[in-house]
């Protein structure tokens, strides 16, 4: 399936959206974590700081604040590239999260505007992922 997706958008009907296609011409679809691990590794000539998150993550080790300051000083964590995995809805593997470099926070609905406890913290995992990456990577913060 991810062949297929990968396929429209670089080579079929979607590839006329030419700044979509350029950037999925650079995704590698991999079998597993370990498989992007090592392909990472390869490319960079060190290992990844793996960081997991997700909407159910528990005992976070790390948080957003302190990862972007660490990417924006070196471009990398301690001079190593970063692979963030998402979890969904269901979450990961116990195991995945256990052997994991960092445990990010669950993205979290703003207190201010209606849940005061945090509690909704369910959101697609696309929603997810544009709000970390603005988190590690916006303009401003």
């Amino acid at each position: 399936m991810v062949g297929q997706v990968l396929g429209h958008w670089t080579q079929g009907e979607g590839s006329s959206h030419e700044r979509r296609a350029d950037a999925l011409r650079r995704v590698t679809a991999v079998a597993t974590l370990q498989d992007a691990v090592t392909a990472i590794e390869h490319q960079t000539g060190r290992a990844p700081v793996v960081a997991v998150t997700g909407a159910q993550m528990r005992a976070p080790n790390a948080d957003f604040v302190g990862l972007r300051q660490k990417l924006l000083q070196t471009g990398g964590v301690d001079g190593r590239p970063l692979l963030l995995v998402f979890g969904t809805g269901w979450g990961m593997t116990q195991e995945l999260i256990d052997t994991a470099d960092l445990r990010l926070p669950p993205i979290l609905r703003d207190p201010r505007i209606g849940d005061p406890d945090g509690a909704y913290n369910h959101l697609s995992v696309r929603a997810a992922v544009a709000i970390a990456l603005d988190r590690l990577l916006g303009e401003s913060r």
